[in-house]
């Protein structure tokens, strides 16, 4: 990719070529090899091999370079720009994706969470588990009657409160609303039974 843009100033896609990996993915940057570990790449045309719905023709691709030569011959073509504009879509995409990550980090909870209809999914993550009541039960965690408590106390049935920001504590459990309901009974009989012991001792 940088001997394509620093030697012919053009990209892939330009170039009318594609990478295709050992693994089979196949695209038009580098992104794919900074997590894949394979080391093996093959560079096929277009023309040879089409990729989806792109096709682009070899001749396609000596017109357009002769047209970008004229253009250079002509003082119609600034590189420096073409280079500023390149980098300037890598950092926009490196942002994107750093911006993913960074969300998919803030919906994992430490806490594995465990599915209460069926007991045979489990996930960190409250996106899946709120992705797998929807598509394997056919229900909203309203539904099911289950709520996510997270760690600094705030309970909701989505995953705004991480997704928003709010709390940098990633550590959120399943909580029935059963169980809820006992917990709050259990600390009312208590209270109760705490105020039935104090009123003596003040007579």
């Amino acid at each position: 990719m940088a001997h394509l843009r620093k030697k012919h100033h053009t990209t892939a896609q330009e170039a009318g070529i594609t990478f295709r990996c050992a693994c089979g993915n196949e695209s038009r940057s580098e992104f794919h090899y900074k997590t894949c570990r394979s080391e093996s790449v093959e560079i096929v045309r277009d023309d040879e091999d089409a990729i989806g719905t792109v096709k682009r023709s070899r001749e396609a691709v000596k017109r357009q370079f002769k047209a970008v030569e004229e253009d250079e011959k002509d003082g119609r073509m600034d590189w420096t720009v073409r280079d500023e504009e390149i980098d300037q879509e890598e950092e926009e995409v490196e942002g994107r994706q750093h911006k993913r990550a960074k969300k998919t980090r803030e919906n994992v909870s430490t806490t594995v969470m465990h599915c209460v209809k069926c007991d045979k999914f489990e996930t960190y993550d409250v996106i899946a588990y709120i992705g797998h009541l929807s598509t394997a039960h056919r229900m909203t965690p309203r539904k099911a009657g289950v709520s996510f408590h997270c760690a600094c106390g705030h309970v909701c049935r989505s995953n705004s409160h991480a997704s928003h920001g709010k709390c940098g504590n990633v550590s959120v459990t399943v909580v029935r609303d059963e169980e809820e309901n006992m917990e709050e009974e259990a600390g009312e009989k208590q209270h109760e039974e705490g105020e039935d012991t104090v009123a003596p001792a003040m007579q």
